[in-house]
């Protein structure tokens, strides 16, 4: 930042008048060069005089010492301070005979000098907030010439506080030769203080350097990134061959301010495949005109491996409370590889009975005590960012006899089934050999109770979109029922109905408006529902036209939706209109939407 004076400068007479030393203070980064002026001849160091600088972090005391001051060393003696960001001035009138010195304080920053732009880069402002007393007088000059206000250019200086002035420059529609330094000499009887900024005009954007390729392998994507010059942001847009690239879940261009008037412009493409492959430039426009950048040419694209199953899983059956290992072999060791396991759809995860291992290419899978519980489909997913491989296998228990009888040395009789059925329900009776006597008893065999493990969730959709509506049960024999608010759904051409493994689904294609409604999935003992929410896939009627409008004139500018429900936004130079005095946003129902000013 430009030198900035802090204390007012004093001049310190030893207590014999034979020394007098000024001093200064002053901010400034980077360090500044300092130099003493007597009148407007430079003072050099001598036997007479010395001149030292104590620094203090970004902070520095300036000191001018003069040994044996006699009548001749009266004057003006000012201090001058500058760096790369500016430059100021400090002045002391010295008397021997002690004269007073001036009241007041030479001016100072409270607000950095700098350059911003405004209506889209039409209007350059030149700014800084001084404080001074007393109130300072300001000259304006650009590569050092004296500048004259006018209705291209134009300044002034606002109190603001006690002691505090804003100071602004105007310059309209800046052109080329508009570039260059402009310097504010800020000037009351205390001191002065000059704040320098040099503006750089770049009216049409500028690009200077071939654009670059970063690649990213691991995640399949490809960075085109180039630098564009310009004093506001440009509208950009990256072409392939002769084509636009648009903006989709795989595609974006991303717009990053550097510095003032300097621009990042990326185009990220993820997932990449060999459509991507090609040669790509870089089209950055303004209103003044439009650059176009060399071309570049993607000829690779990122690959990796997707892991492979060497050795696939095995059925196993045996009897329960045995021990269990499923396993498999990558073709390829790999430690990064996600292994998911699971039984019968639902994952699996280390417990007491069950332990989980992978060594990079080995996977485990061990079950300690089989019971029924645990048998079913085991399934094994090997994963990696490039791709998949998945092996299955039965976990299966040996069938041992549906039905026992049994009887113990105390003459007690015992019938045992397992796994009931529905047709084991009726009349059993036990009767004792070769004597009348017998006993009977009914039995009734009620249907397993199926519930839901995971229900069906609410989802919004647009028209036209393919619909899965998932909900799972505890077992995979379960029946249901499928209903739309209230009356069962049929399956046909768009809509089907489907069972996998312990998941139902309906599944609904082509999607319409009328296909919104709540749906059910009813078992014997439970059932779950959900809201769907289709949308019209929403597009305009009636678009908007080029206008030419007369100044202070009213202006309606209308568009109409295919979707009588949306709301309408609207934007000026990318930004949201606000509503004002001035400016009105209407909806006028039935998808009619007006901008007023």
């Amino acid at each position: 930042f430009a030198p900035s004076f802090i204390e007012k400068p004093k001049i310190i007479p030893n207590e014999t008048g034979t020394l007098i030393t000024m001093r200064c203070k002053c901010t400034a980064k980077p360090k500044p060069v300092v130099t003493w002026y007597k009148g407007t001849k430079a003072v050099l160091e001598s036997s007479k005089i010395k001149m030292r600088m104590v620094e203090h972090e970004d902070t520095y005391e300036i000191l001018l010492e003069i040994q044996d001051p006699i009548g001749p060393d009266s004057g003006t003696y000012r201090c001058h301070v500058q760096n790369e960001y500016g430059e100021s001035n400090a002045n002391l009138n010295l008397n021997i005979e002690a004269e007073p010195e001036p009241e007041g304080d030479p001016p100072t920053f409270v607000e950095k000098p700098r350059i911003r732009s405004e209506q889209s880069g039409k209007v350059v402002i030149m700014e800084c907030t001084v404080s001074a007393n007393p109130k300072p007088d300001i000259v304006w000059y650009h590569e050092g010439k004296l500048l004259s206000q006018s209705t291209k250019i134009s300044w002034r200086m606002e109190e603001k506080g006690k002691d505090l002035y804003y100071i602004r420059l105007e310059l309209k529609d800046p052109g080329k030769t508009d570039s260059g330094l402009y310097k504010c000499n800020i000037k009351n009887p205390s001191g002065e203080l000059n704040a320098n900024l040099t503006l750089n005009i770049e009216i049409v954007p500028v690009i200077r350097e071939i654009p670059k390729v970063i690649t990213i392998i691991k995640k399949k994507t490809i960075v085109i990134e180039c630098r564009v010059m310009s004093v506001f942001e440009p509208k950009c847009i990256w072409m392939k061959e002769n084509s636009a690239v648009k903006e989709d879940s795989r595609h974006s261009v991303k717009i990053e301010e550097l510095k003032e008037g300097e621009y990042s412009v990326k185009l990220e493409m993820s997932n990449c495949t060999i459509e991507d492959k090609g040669t790509y430039r870089l089209v950055a426009k303004n209103e003044k005109g439009e650059a176009q950048s060399q071309t570049v040419t993607i000829t690779e694209i990122p690959q990796g491996t997707a892991p492979v199953i060497k050795d696939k899983l095995k059925s196993v059956t045996l009897t329960e409370s045995k021990e269990v290992e499923f396993r498999v072999t990558l073709s390829t060791t790999d430690k990064t590889t996600k292994i998911t396991w699971t039984r019968n759809s639902q994952t699996l995860t280390n417990n007491k009975d069950v332990s989980i291992s992978f060594d990079g290419q080995v996977a485990k899978l061990t079950i300690s005590k089989v019971t029924k519980e645990l048998t079913g489909t085991i399934n094994v997913i090997v994963a990696n960012d490039f791709g998949q491989d998945e092996s299955t296998a039965e976990l299966v228990l040996e069938e041992s006899e549906k039905v026992s009888i049994e009887k113990d040395m105390s003459g007690n009789c015992r019938l045992t089934m397992k796994a009931l059925e529905m047709e084991d329900a009726g009349d059993y009776s036990c009767k004792i050999e070769k004597q009348p006597d017998e006993t009977t008893t009914e039995l009734t065999v009620i249907e397993y109770p199926y519930k839901f493990v995971k229900v069906l969730k609410s989802v919004t959709h647009v028209e036209k979109e393919t619909i899965t509506l998932v909900c799972e049960l505890d077992d995979a024999e379960g029946d249901v029922t499928w209903t739309k608010n209230g009356e069962e759904l049929k399956p046909d051409k768009r809509i089907s109905i489907s069972k996998d493994g312990r998941k139902r689904k309906v599944t609904i294609k082509d999607a319409k408006v009328t296909d919104a409604g709540l749906y059910a999935c009813t078992s014997n003992a439970d059932q779950t529902e959900a809201e769907l929410i289709v949308n019209y896939q929403n597009r305009f009627n009636k678009k908007l036209k080029d206008t030419t409008a007369i100044e202070r004139e009213k202006l309606v500018l209308d568009v109409e939706l295919q979707d009588q429900t949306a709301a309408a936004e609207w934007f000026f130079n990318g930004e949201p209109v606000k509503e004002s005095e001035r400016v009105e946003i209407k909806n006028l129902g039935g998808g009619k939407h007006q901008l007023v000013f």
